[in-house]
């Protein structure tokens, strides 16, 4: 009877067990990696770091930096904001290195899924954290997987929405070509601990298509570098510098909606300042064309509200300057020849030849300008 009870006792302590822990009897342990970073190990994407992860651990004096290849699948680019100079990115990452052999249920690849991905890191296994450099605020991480195969491999992958930064140049606008840059980094291991070894980029939904307002040209522009960070140097010396990598993406602006929506009002604008010389009145002259400056005045605060404070001019700009020295011109001349006017002195003939030196003038200078902006 007392044998029956204890075992009684031990299978009860059994099913306890097995119910405080499922994965005890779903699959086997991942032998624990509480140990410097020596050989491969696995990285993770903008995951919130556990306690063990808070200050990772000091490489040993021969140990080798892991290696980690990383894929990058983008699968939309939208939601380009010129004024705050961002721009949303849909895709998937995949990051794969390789551990020791590991025992698997039947010797296959063991998949874990979302939520259950923290678990395993509870229990041991060792994920850094990745996180894009350029981001605003924390993207957007949907579903994530860890696949554990038998010999070693690791495989991470996991979508992301995000909306990142980049400095763009304005100077051609509307005829620029900006870059969208992703730029991926490790959180907290230097390039002693941690280091890309290669990076691929598939992009073929976007590839010579619209995205809004924007074409995309070539293919994906990527570099491995390392980069140093001066403020750690009095908290880590000589573990200061960090892998990266950087993706770039180049793109075209479709210049149409300015073209009809900008350019051309503006061009009617000029265009209208004129008719100044083929009024006879001097106060009519005078009165056409103080409005149209004020009109133009209008218009380029309009068009401010469109891009940044800028500490340079784009196209744009250059054709309102171009529009403001138009019709103060041709106030100058209205006036020059009302003066001549009113002394005896003929003045007439410049106001005729100034009806095809002013349309030529402005015209050769839009051209130059639009080329300009075309061809670079």
């Amino acid at each position: 009877m007392r044998y029956l009870l204890w075992l009684l006792c031990g299978y009860w302590l059994l099913s306890l067990a097995a119910y405080a822990d499922p994965l005890a009897t779903s699959a086997p342990m991942i032998p624990v990696l509480n140990r410097p970073i020596a050989a491969n190990h696995p990285v993770a994407l903008n995951r919130p770091v556990s306690s063990s992860q808070t200050t990772p651990p000091e490489p040993e004096p021969d140990a080798q930096p892991v290696d980690v290849n990383v894929s990058l699948f983008i699968n939309k680019i939208y939601g380009v904001n010129t004024l705050e100079q961002t721009y949303k990115v849909d895709g998937y990452i995949v990051a794969q290195w390789s551990e020791k052999p590991r025992k698997t249920p039947q010797g296959k690849p063991l998949v874990v899924e979302n939520a259950q991905i923290e678990r395993w890191i509870t229990r041991g296994l060792w994920v850094p954290t990745l996180e894009f450099i350029n981001v605003v605020g924390s993207p957007d991480i949907g579903n994530k997987r860890l696949m554990l195969f038998p010999d070693g491999r690791v495989i991470y992958n996991a979508r992301f929405l995000g909306t990142f930064s980049n400095d763009m140049d304005f100077r051609l606008f509307p005829f620029d070509h900006q870059q969208f840059v992703l730029e991926l980094e490790p959180f907290s291991f230097n390039n002693q601990q941690l280091r890309f070894n290669s990076v691929r980029v598939y992009n073929e939904n976007i590839d010579n298509e619209e995205i809004d307002e924007w074409w995309v040209r070539g293919n994906a522009q990527t570099r491995i570098s390392d980069v140093r960070y001066d403020h750690l140097s009095s908290v880590q010396p000589n573990q200061n510098v960090f892998s990266r990598i950087t993706v770039q993406l180049d793109a075209v602006r479709n210049p149409s909606y300015y073209l009809w929506s900008f350019i051309l009002p503006l061009g009617l604008i000029i265009a209208a300042s004129w008719s100044v010389f083929w009024l006879e009145s001097f106060a009519e002259r005078l009165q056409t064309s103080f409005t149209l400056m004020l009109t133009v005045v209008a218009y380029a605060f309009y068009t401010s509200n469109i891009l940044p404070r800028l500490p340079y001019t784009t196209i744009i700009d250059q054709m309102i300057i171009a529009g403001y020295g138009s019709i103060f011109a041709a106030i100058l001349l209205i006036i020059f020849a009302h003066h001549r006017k009113m002394r005896g002195v003929g003045g007439e003939w410049l106001i005729r030849r100034c009806r095809l030196i002013f349309p030529l003038g402005i015209l050769v200078i839009s051209g130059v300008l639009i080329a300009r902006g075309v061809s670079l």
